[in-house]
Order: C-alpha cells, then structure tokens, then sequence
C-alpha cells in the first residue's frame, strides 16, 4: 500500500545501474467507493500479472509481482492509480530491464 507521497519517493535508477526493481505498468481502478482491501488486492494482482505479459516475455514465476496502490484516505480523493513493480524474486539487485523489444 501507499499513500500519494510514496510513489513520488522512490528513486529512480537508470535500467543499465543496479536496482531492486523495475516499475513495468501502471493503471486506474474502477471508480466508485473503495470495494475493500480484500478487492483491491484481487484487482491489483490481477492487473499487474496480465500487464506483465504484455510487457515482458521473460517467465512471471521468476519475478515477484505486486502492485502499489492507494490507502482507502486517498481513494476518496479520486486515487485509483496501481504501479506495477518486478523484483528478483531471491531479492537481491538485477540490471538491465526485463522490457520485450
């Protein structure tokens, strides 16, 4: 989870230096009242796992996936962006990006 500071926080890392992971998506959640944390994990996740293959080729069970996602506070604000985010599922730091030409 985040809340509408997080995001902007993180550091971004050329693709070609050491990072710990690589934001591959981004999308809005339906509008309307927030359906839940227990829906907006389902969403996210989904969301997340069918954009991945669209933009890489390289094997999901590899990666972990996960999406970050606005608090309930910031849902009433008309946040409904998820980003999309890899990372080397043993956690460590990978180069380069897992981007299909």
């Amino acid at each position: 989870m985040r809340d509408s500071t997080d995001l902007r926080s993180l550091p971004a890392v050329p693709c070609a230096q050491p990072h710990e992971g690589e934001v591959f998506a981004g999308f809005d959640l339906p509008s309307g009242a927030c359906p839940g944390q227990t829906q907006v994990d389902s969403l996210s996740e989904t969301g997340c796992g069918t954009r991945f293959g669209d933009y890489s080729a390289a094997d999901p069970s590899t990666e972990r996936l996960f999406g970050v996602y606005p608090l309930e506070s910031n849902w009433a604000r008309g946040d409904r962006e998820v980003a999309c985010i890899a990372t080397p599922l043993d956690g460590g730091l990978t180069t380069g990006s897992l981007r299909t030409s």
